[in-house]
């Protein structure tokens, strides 16, 4: 791999921007989830070559969003596969889940002009994404109706990003991190 100074400054671009260079989320993802790279590319939206441009640093962002928002769903599922919490048998499916999902996701200039409420449901649009695309919602339910009485914050947090509408997770999620009511 080229290291010029531009591959550089990209590389250290994207550890800003997604914490991590793309070319560590991929190898993450294709050693726990036994994707090659072209699998990955197909399966997060882009073109073989473009994820090959950002993973050898030539281009620094990911531009289409939906394809950001795979790539950090599959990297999440690799580190779950990597922590034990998900069996190699199931990252079949969720991988599936994962390149079919349609992530409705503004750029960045169109999410600057939003209001606090619209970056709320955003927000909220997200978590419920991850949550939907991890396990089904009568699987979110038996683990909310288990904690519920033993801790009851946890219950209301999972049910409200994993089963209810979006306008009751917006609710709480005002609550929790603005400290409004609406």
């Amino acid at each position: 791999m080229n290291t010029g100074p531009i591959e550089s400054e990209n590389s250290s671009r994207q550890r800003e921007l997604y914490g991590a260079s793309v070319a560590e989320i991929v190898a993450h993802i294709t050693r726990y989830l036994g994707n090659n790279q072209s699998q990955v590319a197909r399966t997060i939206g882009l073109s073989v070559p473009m994820l090959s441009h950002l993973v050898a640093a030539r281009r620094a962002k990911i531009g289409n969003p939906s394809a950001l928002a795979r790539l950090q769903q599959l990297h999440l599922l690799a580190q779950q596969v990597a922590d034990g919490a998900v069996t190699p048998g199931e990252v079949d499916a969720r991988v599936a889940v994962i390149a079919e999902t349609n992530f409705d996701i503004q750029d960045t200039t169109t999410q600057t002009m939003r209001s606090a409420t619209r970056d709320s449901q955003v927000s909220v649009r997200e978590m419920q994404d991850v949550f939907r695309a991890t396990a089904d919602a009568a699987e979110w339910l038996a683990i909310v109706t288990q904690l519920r009485e033993s801790h009851p914050a946890a219950a209301e947090l999972i049910y409200a990003y994993s089963v209810a509408r979006t306008s009751e997770a917006v609710k709480h999620w005002e609550r929790t991190m603005r400290g409004t009511e609406h």
